[in-house]
């Protein structure tokens, strides 16, 4: 069960990382006007933009992935029946 929660919570850090970057990324591509489509950096942006949303439904999944592994080692029951102990 640690081994789980050590994988997903490191999954889940490079994921927002990855998110955070992306953000940033579409930020600064936004503000050279990378959305026109016949800019040289439109591709990077389109890019930027679809990693950044992968990476943000990657780390929701992920926190709820731990949340859910930290309730079933809390409670001391398996991880099948972590869900009673979440409400």
């Amino acid at each position: 069960l640690w081994l789980a929660q050590v994988v997903f919570g490191a999954l889940s850090d490079t994921a927002f990382a990855c998110a955070l970057g992306a953000a940033l990324f579409d930020a600064w591509l936004c503000g050279e006007r990378a959305h026109a489509v016949v800019s040289p950096a439109h591709r990077g942006w389109r890019h930027a933009a679809r990693a950044g949303t992968v990476a943000a439904i990657t780390f929701v999944a992920c926190n709820f992935v731990c949340l859910w592994l930290q309730a079933a080692a809390m409670s001391g029951s398996p991880v099948s029946d972590a869900g009673a102990s979440l409400w």
